[in-house]
């Protein structure tokens, strides 16, 4: 059990990472300056917001269920700028894994 725990924590990290570097990779696409400063833009408030709200040693951590309503918008809009800026299939698997890892967190009261 403690093996699973430390797996689904450590996957939360890497979506977590992937997601914020995921958004800052906007800058490297061939896509117009407004799409490349929206969504550098985006990556820095969710930095502010999951490091001030949502993070495990946040100052102002949120409860449940508002913690949950931060991770899905945070977590399904990286998902849709992933299909919208590279391709449906890794928007598809960032979703999937996403999801998973998510159910498993509170499944498992790792939250």
């Amino acid at each position: 059990m403690r093996v699973l725990s430390n797996f689904v924590t450590s996957l939360r990290f890497l979506l977590e990472t992937t997601a914020l570097f995921g958004l800052l990779g906007s800058l490297f696409t061939h896509r117009d300056i407004l799409t490349k400063v929206s969504f550098t833009t985006f990556a820095v408030l969710t930095i502010i917001l999951w490091s001030r709200y949502g993070a495990p040693k946040a100052s102002h951590r949120l409860s449940n269920p508002a913690k949950i309503i931060l991770e899905l918008f945070i977590l399904s809009f990286a998902s849709l700028s992933f299909f919208w800026l590279y391709s449906s299939l890794v928007g598809l698997v960032f979703s999937l894994v996403s999801l998973v890892d998510l159910l498993l967190l509170y499944i498992l009261r790792l939250d």
